[in-house]
């Protein structure tokens, strides 16, 4: 769930540091998770870039159930 739950926080943030930051966790353990979900997912969920992250295609079709999973485990 911490996946997930990174996942939002960087969309929410726009921005692995400031995820982390709100997290509590390195911003390398965060950019971990996320890549360690897209491996296991075989997708892209983000574009990485200088002005921050974007959700790539797949990662909008996946967010809602992302969301859904988090606020069910909450």
């Amino acid at each position: 769930m911490d996946r997930y739950l990174a996942f939002l926080k960087v969309l929410e943030h726009g921005s692995f540091t400031k995820a982390a930051d709100a997290l509590g966790y390195s911003q390398s353990a965060v950019s971990q998770m996320i890549q360690s979900l897209e491996s296991e997912l075989e997708l892209t969920l983000l574009h990485r870039g200088h002005r921050g992250v974007k959700l790539s295609p797949e990662g909008e079709t996946l967010l809602p159930y992302i969301q859904s999973a988090v606020n069910h485990y909450n």
